[in-house]
């Protein structure tokens, strides 16, 4: 005869078979659509000698841009309201009490990455650290802070990236692996992490995206190294989805990753350098820079999780 508690554990084994399915299903269709969506997209607005580019049809192109940006959303919204879960949660909205540091840290966070980035760009570049003799030290000063007006409107558009990767598939995969908790964090992290550079790996192919072209291994080596910084950037990104229960941190810090590094980047670089300045700048100014806010992220989500 079998202990009750034996008994216990089997059911409960049985009832997560089918939610596990169920999980299953809804990475893949989410991955269909944001792949689907974004790569079918590309290849019109992307291809160079296209119909939309021989027939000047910028706005068509523009367009298909920003369906593509906002596939991820697309496939979050189809995908939690088919299934009921709608946007119940509040994840949209912004979360200040009681997390109102991490916003700080949404902002701060992105701008020592550039300040890293910067200091090892300028080094290996052999350009020397100092600011650009075209300029004052004021306007070089302002610089960072002119491109805030770019932070707002990328924040409308990675909304698109974020509602996707932090708000849906991370969360997926953790409960796909919810039967340990600090394995179902880092599976999240490197599983969400290559997805999302996978994603980004028809503009890094037909664009260069982050790495140029001019590299040896081009375009397999820039995917993987694509997957790296993703891997690590969603670490930190989707620890402060966590700490605010809201992705409007991740989309800031987001936004200021891609808007403000370039322009203090920018402020440093002596315009003497020589060598294949946007390779250097994607591993140095990116990847390294990632990487260093990424580990000690990755390392306070598995704490969360143990608690």
């Amino acid at each position: 005869m079998r202990s009750t508690e034996n008994v216990i554990t089997e059911k409960n084994v049985n009832n997560l078979k089918p939610a596990r399915k169920k999980i299953i299903i809804q990475i893949i269709l989410y991955v269909i659509i944001s792949f689907g969506i974004m790569y079918v997209t590309g290849a019109f607005y992307l291809k160079k000698d296209g119909y939309l580019v021989k027939h000047n049809l910028t706005e068509v192109s523009n367009f298909l841009y920003l369906l593509g940006i906002f596939s991820p959303l697309i496939a979050c919204v189809i995908l939690r309201y088919s299934s009921g879960e709608g946007f119940k949660d509040g994840i949209m909205l912004p979360k200040f009490t009681g997390h109102f540091m991490w916003y700080f840290i949404a902002v701060l966070a992105p701008l020592f990455m550039g300040l890293i980035g910067c200091l090892l760009v300028t080094c290996s570049l052999h350009a020397g650290f100092s600011f650009k003799n075209d300029y004052s030290f004021f306007v070089n000063m302002l610089n960072p802070a002119i491109s805030l007006d770019m932070v707002y409107f990328n924040m409308f558009i990675l909304l698109g990236e974020e509602l996707g990767w932090r708000a849906y598939l991370y969360d997926k995969l953790e409960e796909l692996f919810s039967g340990n908790h600090k394995r179902a964090v880092s599976l999240s992290v490197i599983i969400g992490g290559t997805l999302w550079g996978l994603w980004h790996a028809q503009l890094v192919v037909v664009s260069g995206l982050n790495y140029g072209k001019d590299y040896a291994g081009y375009p397999y080596v820039g995917i993987i190294l694509m997957c790296i910084s993703c891997i690590f950037m969603g670490a930190f990104l989707q620890l402060l989805r966590k700490k605010t229960d809201s992705v409007i941190a991740p989309t800031l810090a987001h936004a200021v990753i891609d808007s403000c590094i370039p322009a203090i980047v920018s402020m440093f670089l002596s315009g003497n350098e020589s060598g294949n300045i946007q390779f250097t700048f994607g591993i140095y100014g990116l990847l390294v820079p990632a990487i260093v806010v990424g580990i000690p992220s990755w390392y306070s989500l598995l704490r969360e999780s143990g608690k």
